[in-house]
């Protein structure tokens, strides 16, 4: 199986912690976050990555170079900042991928036992499988409603002091599905915000997958810290 990381971003909210570095590189205890975060889906059994880079690109290609612990590493490199669904997009132009591909953001980390979760992508029939993270208050991410079924229903803007899934940042797609994507132009836009959105409302097979284990976004420096001590 391949896996597409998101890593393009220059992680602005980070600045003040990692200022000279793109977001996934950020240090923790001298390693950078993307090295932890492919150590875990390697183990799962992960046998190519795609990494969708754009910010200091250069830094990231120098670091890895074409293979890391014995796993290959092809680049897709923005010409200019595409944004999470831009990037995707890009990513999906210039590789030929595997029958199911996992999409991860390159700034999360989140604990999925890969097994379970395609067991209930084919128990679905889904063409997305999008896994979600239980929060208590969730006052910084949009709010992922699904139905009985655990099909995606909608998506909300961040409610405070409201328990909730929320959208963690791993997803498992059919190729078939990946393979329309790939048609479309590419564009600065955002997976997130405007694609599952849209794939919601046009009634795709999109699915929710409830994990348990451990979740951290770097993205803020407080979680950046909390990274520090779950590694």
């Amino acid at each position: 199986m391949d896996a597409i990381i998101l890593a393009g971003g220059a992680g602005e909210r980070l600045k003040s912690r990692v200022p000279d570095l793109p977001k996934p590189m950020a240090p923790i205890h001298n390693r950078p976050f993307l090295e932890f975060l492919m150590d875990y889906w390697i183990e799962q059994g992960i046998e190519r990555f795609i990494l969708a880079i754009g910010y200091k690109a250069k830094m990231i290609q120098n670091h890895f170079g074409n293979q890391y612990r014995n796993v290959d590493i092809v680049y897709s490199v923005e010409p200019d900042f595409l944004g999470t669904g831009g990037g995707l997009l890009l990513a999906l132009k210039s590789n030929q991928v595997s029958a199911q591909v996992l999409v991860l953001n390159g700034d999360t980390f989140f604990e999925i036992e890969r097994k379970s979760l395609e067991t209930f992508h084919r128990s679905k029939q889904s063409a997305l499988t999008i896994c979600l993270h239980t929060v208590e208050n969730n006052d910084r991410y949009g709010h992922v409603c699904t139905d009985a079924e655990g099909r995606v229903i909608q998506f909300l803007s961040p409610q405070t002091s409201q328990k909730g899934f929320i959208n963690g940042g791993v997803y498992l797609f059919n190729q078939s599905f990946l393979t329309s994507l790939a048609k479309k132009p590419s564009a600065k836009l955002s997976l997130e915000q405007v694609l599952l959105p849209g794939w919601v409302q046009n009634h795709q097979a999109v699915f929710g997958f409830e994990a348990k284990g451990r979740f951290i976004d770097i993205g803020i420096p407080k979680d950046y810290e909390k990274a520090q001590q779950i590694f």
